[in-house]
């Protein structure tokens, strides 16, 4: 065995960390980005959907406050 190798196994518990520290961030960021992009594409139709029938559900309000000369604000 060689300095090096002895040194490098004596120290090996100093670099365990900086190991650690590289499989947690070792991520597929590709894989996730596709999630959250499908995500955002189901809550748009939602939106979509409620703000139709939000519109729905007020224009006969509207027009009842119309009809009687309400001033909304």
């Amino acid at each position: 065995m060689t300095d090096e190798d002895e040194l490098s196994m004596r120290y090996a518990f100093l670099l365990q960390p900086i190991r650690d520290l590289q499989k947690n961030w070792d991520i597929d960021i590709s894989h996730l980005l596709e999630e959250f992009v499908e995500r955002l594409s189901i809550l748009d139709i939602f939106y979509l959907l409620l703000s139709k029938d939000l519109t729905m559900k007020s224009m006969p309000y509207l027009l009842i406050c119309k009809r009687y000369d309400f001033i909304i604000l």
